[in-house]
């Protein structure tokens, strides 16, 4: 996974530099900036790194009980139009990403205390700086044009944190938030995919909106079961040109 994020890394350089003769021969080269926000649906998938049974059955397990839950993306991005269809683009963006479990029933050993919940729900929170990197080629008319896009995102671990939900017979919901200190990977690697459609409202501004996919390359931590996040979400967001 290593030689397959260092080869998009390279990708991405090779096509950077070669395009700096593109921005040589182009009179009409502009730099832009941008704010985007990104409602995202997040999950991950568990990796057995051991190779035990008793990691394959906590796979399992986890599978069974556990859900994607929404998140989000939002920040500012900044990047050069190399000619008239290529672009390359970089930023700082904040993430939100987890997942969540289902609603289980607790089965207690008697004596039950009758202060004790029945059920109980988990949402996993987990919170990222982002750096992404991507490369976006345009096509179409003055207008309105299709942007597919590629690239790596840079993520910075922030924070981890547990919400619990627990459900009492009278009906009562109690909210604990819990911080995790479990060891994770404090920088990670994700591979980003987009599909935009941009629309030219004057010569300065355009709107986007771009089905993304983003899915981590390495393991979170260094464990028996590990996860590796992805989210795929909207991206909403408008540019604003400066030409030179």
């Amino acid at each position: 996974m290593m030689r397959t994020s260092f080869l998009l890394i390279l990708f991405l350089i090779f096509h950077t530099l070669s395009a700096q003769e593109i921005i040589s021969k182009n009179k009409q080269r502009t730099f832009f900036v941008g704010v985007h926000f990104s409602p995202d649906y997040s999950y991950r998938r568990l990796v057995n790194n051991d190779g035990q049974s008793v990691s394959e059955t906590i796979v399992r397990s986890r599978d069974r009980m556990e859900k994607a839950r929404l998140g989000f993306t939002t920040g500012a991005s900044a990047g050069w139009h190399l000619s008239s269809h290529l672009q390359i683009e970089s930023g700082l963006f904040y993430s939100a990403k987890g997942y969540k479990t289902n609603k289980e029933l607790l089965v207690y050993i008697p004596p039950v205390s009758p202060g004790d919940p029945v059920a109980v729900k988990h949402i996993y929170r987990k919170q990222f700086l982002d750096i992404p990197l991507r490369v976006v080629y345009l096509w179409g008319g003055k207008r309105l044009q299709v942007a597919p896009s590629g690239g790596v995102v840079y993520n910075l671990f922030m924070h981890q944190g547990q919400l619990t939900y627990s459900y009492y017979e009278s009906g009562e919901v109690k909210k604990t938030k819990t911080q995790l200190h479990d060891d994770v990977r404090k920088m990670n690697l994700s591979v980003q995919l987009g599909m935009g459609l941009r629309y030219r409202l004057n010569d300065r501004l355009k709107i986007v909106a771009e089905p993304v996919f983003r899915y981590g390359l390495l393991n979170s931590a260094d464990t028996p079961v590990a996860e590796k996040l992805w989210t795929t979400g909207l991206n909403a967001g408008m540019y604003f040109s400066f030409k030179k």
